[in-house]
């Protein structure tokens, strides 16, 4: 098998930089990683020299300050020793094999210069940028003009149907890239007067003009996380405009002058908006889908909790729940045969060891055979899944319930009283269906859930924080606190499965720290670096009460803010965990260990 190189670029990547060295160093038919640190904080780059240490595979080239992306790759070029190279972003995510798939398109295939993977975002659509037309005057004003005029040239090909097999294509990322190490000396690398971005497409252009086939090779997909990097958005937009500008001056210097004042405009123009508008470039569905890969590899990169699970076929329902990445990758360590239910069509492909079912509970039809089954979804959803589950085989339920049954049992909130006897109502129904069906349930009551940065109480609050530091209080707001990481649970549903002391009981499960609310918002406030400005209000619980109510009668309801919940401020809402230590050696960790990280916020 022909060895191949893999180039990585990095310019302060992020938290997903460990991981995407991880499934690199990991591929069948690695020559070596070369990396390239144009500067990185102190402990990524501490990383990286160990890791240069401890692997020989993995060789660092440092202390050049940052020469820019080309500039980069045309050094690890040099250093290598491959036959092929891979270049990588080191945001991409590999899965196995990808450079075996590669190289074979690229030794198949006559003429073939370039291949590359079908890129998708963390979500599983596939990524703008990814399969791409030659970048010329017309596919760049027909991209700049698309939503005006139907029909028009386009640059990226992203909204096509993807193709099925290996195709050639004009141009691709080079987020992800493969070529012959001859055939990239012979076009000169890449030019290094392109410091960040339109180097690919510059690169795609020479290939073309010189004969060579590019391929898009979409029976690899690669996830590309993209809009990792610390870099001021400003900085890199400018990089775009200056890139495109020259590419075009150096490709198509004889355009008419029409063309060339309406390029060079729409170049000016496009760099204005997203300067003005950085916050755009990514959905808050793209930021979510991404922490969740990420919280996935974590978990699947941590210590096992247990030995017991090696290849029990385990069923997760609400597998993009604020518990389901963690337990996903936590199965994965445990070498579980892993079925995923979801709603949402999601795809961590990265590892190749999680089988996806696209559904709802309630119109479940048939199942692969299981053994047990983690819930993470809504506990009253479970009732109606469980004939389908024992017909399926399961044999042991470990369920996901809240410690709202008893905080919100008597609020002064309807709605709050309502939720909290759904909750009671669905604990009851399910223990004795259960027991009809010969299922052994163990039902787990997390305290306040933190860790993805998409829950309603911890994440609110530290927005909240975040953005002026600004907090209304009903004073004293010292009602203590236990707010639990969603990897703790995972674990600890790991751990009660593999128990049998757990069976058919049910555990409140509270954080590794007790903390006053107003303790809590100071410590996000603290991780985040803000001020906190405190704001007491001994009416505001009256006041939300008066305005709800107002609301209400004229058809708008509120059930997201209360008086009830202004209220809880000042009750303990911390539940002991004795009998999960006991049983099942629960240890969750303190509030915040990782700082803004537990917040979601790794991109700030």
């Amino acid at each position: 098998m022909a060895l191949t190189s893999i180039l990585m670029v990095s310019y302060h990547t992020g938290a997903v930089l460990r991981h995407g060295i991880a499934l690199a160093l990991a591929q069948e038919g690695l020559a070596e990683l070369i990396m390239v640190n144009n500067g990185n904080p102190p402990e990524a780059e501490a990383y990286l020299r160990a890791l240069e240490r401890q692997q020989p595979a993995f060789r660092l080239i440092t202390g050049q300050g940052n020469i820019g992306f080309a500039a980069g790759c045309n050094r690890a070029a040099e250093a290598a020793t491959g036959e092929f190279l891979l270049l990588l972003n080191p945001d991409c995510l590999l899965p196995a094999r990808v450079l075996p798939r590669l190289t074979e398109a690229l030794e198949h295939t006559p003429q073939a210069m370039l291949a590359a993977p079908l890129l998708l975002n963390p979500d599983g659509s596939e990524q703008r940028g990814g399969r791409r037309a030659l970048l010329t005057p017309d596919t760049a004003l027909g991209e700049m003009m698309h939503a005006f005029r139907r029909g028009a040239p386009r640059l990226n090909l992203h909204h096509l149907p993807p193709p099925e097999h290996t195709v050639e294509v004009p141009a691709v990322s080079g987020a992800c890239m493969a070529i012959r190490r001859r055939d990239y000396q012979a076009l000169g690398g890449m030019d290094e007067r392109y410091f960040l971005h339109v180097e690919d497409l510059d690169l795609c252009l020479r290939v073309y003009r010189g004969g060579g086939k590019i391929l898009c090779v979409p029976e690899v997909k690669v996830v590309h996380w993209r809009s990792t990097s610390n870099t001021p958005s400003r900085f890199v937009e400018r990089c775009k405009r200056d890139g495109f500008l020259r590419y075009f001056h150096a490709h198509y210097p004889q355009l008419p002058p029409w063309k060339k004042l309406a390029l060079q405009g729409g170049i000016h123009a496009r760099y204005a908006a997203r300067c003005l508008m950085p916050h755009r470039l990514r959905s808050d569905r793209a930021a979510r889908c991404g922490r969740q890969v990420l919280r996935f590899l974590e978990a699947a990169a941590a210590p096992a909790v247990t030995e017991k699970l090696g290849g029990m076929p385990i069923l997760v329902t609400g597998a993009t729940s604020q518990i389901g990445p963690f337990l996903l990758g936590r199965l994965v360590k445990a070498r579980a045969e892993i079925h995923a239910l979801t709603r949402e069509t999601f795809h961590f492909n990265t590892l190749e060891s999680v089988h996806w079912l696209n559904g709802d509970l309630a119109s479940l039809a048939s199942l692969p055979r299981c053994a047990a089954v983690i819930h993470c979804a809504p506990l009253w959803l479970l009732e109606a899944a469980l004939p389908a589950f024992a017909r399926a085989g399961v044999k042991r339920i470990i369920a996901f319930g809240s410690t709202s049954v008893f905080t919100k049992a008597h609020s002064s909130d309807a709605y709050e009283r309502a939720v909290a006897l759904r909750l009671s109502q669905a604990e009851a129904r399910c223990k004795d269906r259960c027991s009809e069906l010969g299922i052994d349930l163990t039902l787990l009551r997390p305290t306040l859930i933190y860790g993805l940065g998409t829950d309603r109480n911890v994440s609110r609050l530290a927005g909240s924080i975040r953005r002026g530091g600004w907090l209304l209080v009903y004073p004293p707001a010292s009602g203590l606190r236990q707010p639990v990481h969603g990897d703790d649970l995972a674990a600890a549903a790991l751990q009660a499965l593999a128990s049998d002391a757990a069976r058919n009981k049910a555990y409140n499960l509270g954080g590794g720290e007790t903390l006053s609310f107003m303790a809590m918002a100071q410590r996000i406030a603290q991780v985040l670096g803000k001020k906190l400005r405190v704001v007491k209000l001994p009416f505001l619980p009256w006041l939300l009460d008066g305005v709800g109510g107002i609301l209400h009668n004229i058809g708008i309801h509120t059930s997201g803010l209360s008086g009830a919940m202004i209220r809880r401020m000042n009750e303990n809402l911390n539940f002991p965990s004795v009998e999960a230590a006991a049983d099942f050696a629960y240890a969750p960790r303190p509030f915040l260990r990782a700082g803004k990280h537990d917040l979601g916020m790794e991109d700030s």
